[in-house]
């Protein structure tokens, strides 16, 4: 998924996030591309213990020349709810 995420005590830690950073643990992701931003592409996510269905954008990190541009896009994405 990201080169900027290393391997540490048998976790990946993201250093963009500072979080665990394997998503498959906890989602199934589809493969079907459901939208298309500047950054990356949207998919379907199930989490796999409450099998809630939600849309993730995956982000292109070689698309973005400034780390702050990356920090502002994940900070946009976690404070924004989609629920209608």
């Amino acid at each position: 998924f990201s080169s900027a995420c290393v391997s540490m005590m048998e976790q990946d830690i993201c250093s963009v996030t500072g979080m665990y950073a394997n998503i498959a643990d906890d989602y199934y992701i589809s493969p079907e591309v459901i939208g298309k931003g500047h950054y990356g592409v949207v998919r379907e996510y199930i989490h796999r213990a409450s099998q809630q269905s939600m849309a993730v954008k995956s982000i292109d990190k070689s698309k973005i020349s400034r780390f702050d541009h990356l920090q502002r896009e994940i900070f946009l994405l976690a404070n924004i709810n989609h629920r209608g």
